[in-house]
């Protein structure tokens, strides 16, 4: 399977102490590889037969997530940094 998987990076320097970066980008998780695998299993429980089986054909879940964060570099060696996101 082939994706398209873009991303954008933001910084802009309101003062030369207050940096905001926003960022956004989609990304991919594969599904487990015991969901993936191919087999079949069937039992038997008292008097009820069960079957499970992998699916090979299962594809990645895909996902936007947004990142934007607040910097304030309020001393040479100190910063208040404030972040919010949503994966």
């Amino acid at each position: 399977y082939d994706f398209w998987l873009p991303s954008f990076n933001l910084k802009l320097g309101v003062t030369e102490d207050l940096i905001f970066r926003f960022a956004v980008s989609k990304v991919l998780t594969r599904p487990d590889n015991a969901n993936i695998r191919n087999f079949l299993n069937i039992g038997l429980e008292g008097s009820e037969l069960t079957a499970t089986a992998g699916n090979p054909f299962l594809r990645p879940a895909t996902a936007w997530q947004f990142d934007l964060t607040a910097e304030w570099y309020f001393d040479t060696v100190g910063s208040l940094t404030f972040n919010a996101f949503y994966k």
